[in-house]
């Protein structure tokens, strides 16, 4: 090794000092020389492990960085064969498959946000565009044959439910792993997610954080938002029977377009609407109940309320037919709009009886 040579030489150098005085002095002077009150022999000594030390050190520390480059690299290459892995199972023909799948592209999202995220993103994006077409083509014909059949003898059909594999899907996009949220949101790395064409049937959306996810082309039906971010997001889609459930709406923007062969509503519940937009189309029956309407704007053919209330900005209503709001005894309405809904400031503590 390079600095064993050194520290050596330097040895060896000391030694031959030390023999050359001893061959060319008294004893005594060598004694007081090199062992007396000066002290030149532990100087000596302590300069030569000083040295020796330093050497050694820069030499270990170049050994250190060296292995650690090593690993770095081994594990940057087990992380990209778990990448490929991941995607490889999303091919399968079994569902279960597919799920474990994208429970390995979602653990190396979690290890390498910065190097995987946005792969991980279009990857998923695309299975559930890939995963929903027979679905979407379901709905399109059957609003052609209601419309050809002109409401005539027309049942509507069943679509099936949304496969396992396009739900965790979902859920990864939605952030739904804490692990992955932390992430994502400490580092800045969340992007628009834009899904073209996605069929959401039959299915619970919990604890998402839709706000960076775009569906376009995509519908959804008998479908359950609970505890949902979508704060000062825009989500507009043709919707059947769908409820939103203590989901954070504030600065959002709703529109939900009916389908004319069903009956059809749209369900709000304990909601933070502030300054948000619902719109809904005429054929859809809006129900709201315990919702904090502050600064929000209303708009569509039907409208039936239950413990509503907002702070100071009072909202924006513009609906064809509605239900006054209930279970409001003994509290005052501050006004009414001018189809006569009425809006009152503070929610009531209990129901009447």
């Amino acid at each position: 090794m390079p600095h064993k040579t050194v520290a050596f030489t330097l040895l060896g150098t000391l030694a031959g000092a030390m023999l050359a005085s001893a061959a060319h002095a008294r004893w005594s002077d060598v004694e007081v020389q090199w062992l007396g009150t000066i002290g030149i022999l532990p100087l000596l000594v302590a300069t030569v492990t000083l040295i020796f030390l330093a050497v050694n050190s820069r030499y270990t520390a170049r050994s250190v960085e060296n292995t650690r480059a090593t690993l770095d690299q081994a594990r940057k290459a087990e992380v990209a064969n778990r990448f490929q892995k991941g995607v490889e199972l999303l091919e399968s023909t079994n569902i279960a498959t597919r799920v474990g799948g994208i429970a390995v592209l979602r653990d190396v999202a979690i290890q390498e946000p910065q190097g995987y995220w946005t792969s991980v993103a279009d990857v998923l994006a695309n299975l559930i565009e890939s995963n929903s077409r027979a679905q979407i083509s379901a709905f399109d014909d059957a609003s052609r044959a209601w419309l050809e059949a002109e409401n005539s003898g027309w049942k509507a059909p069943d679509f099936g439910m949304t496969g396992r594999d396009v739900l965790a899907a979902i859920e990864v996009l939605g952030l739904q792993d804490k692990r992955l949220r932390q992430v994502i949101l400490q580092r800045d790395l969340a992007r628009p997610i834009e899904i073209i064409g996605a069929a959401l049937v039959g299915i619970v959306l919990k604890d998402l954080d839709l706000r960076q996810i775009h569906w376009n082309g995509a519908f959804a039906s008998h479908v359950t938002f609970s505890g949902c971010n979508l704060r000062d997001a825009t989500l507009a889609l043709p919707t059947i029977r769908c409820t939103f459930g203590e989901c954070d709406l504030a600065g959002a923007t709703i529109k939900c377009l009916g389908s004319p062969w069903i009956p059809n509503r749209v369900s709000f519940s304990r909601c933070r609407a502030l300054r948000s937009q619902l719109i809904m189309s005429d054929d859809i029956i809006l129900q709201m109940h315990q919702m904090d309407l502050t600064g929000a704007r209303i708009v569509g053919g039907h409208a039936n309320v239950d413990f509503c209330w907002f702070f100071e900005h009072e909202p924006s209503l513009s609906v064809r037919t509605q239900t006054d709001i209930a279970n409001t005894v003994n509290l005052a309405p501050v006004g009414a709009t001018p189809r006569g809904f009425k809006i009152y400031r503070a929610p009531p503590q209990k129901s009447a009886e």
